[in-house]
């Protein structure tokens, strides 16, 4: 494994963009799922639940890997946005 590649900030960026848009859509698929269906869904919602914390769980670990990777990048305005979700808890 030693010719491994690095990711870039870049690289680092578009995945959590990919994240933070995916958290986005499973939360409105959710709300929609529960408007339609808000008594037989528990099993989809659980489902939708557990989804939506593995991707926090992603996020957190991106968010860690880029300060550690880059820290000259770890005031950069833009940071806040690659955590998605986990920006406004």
């Amino acid at each position: 494994m030693e010719d491994q590649q690095q990711m870039t900030f870049e690289e680092h960026s578009q995945i959590g963009q990919k994240l933070k848009y995916s958290y986005r859509y499973l939360e409105v698929v959710r709300a929609q799922l529960m408007s339609v269906y808000p008594k037989s869904s528990k099993k989809e919602e659980k489902a939708l639940e557990t989804v939506l914390s593995k991707i926090q769980i992603l996020q957190t670990s991106l968010h860690s890997r880029l300060l550690n990777e880059f820290p000259e990048n770890s005031d950069d305005e833009l940071l806040p946005v690659y955590l998605g979700r986990l920006q406004s808890q």
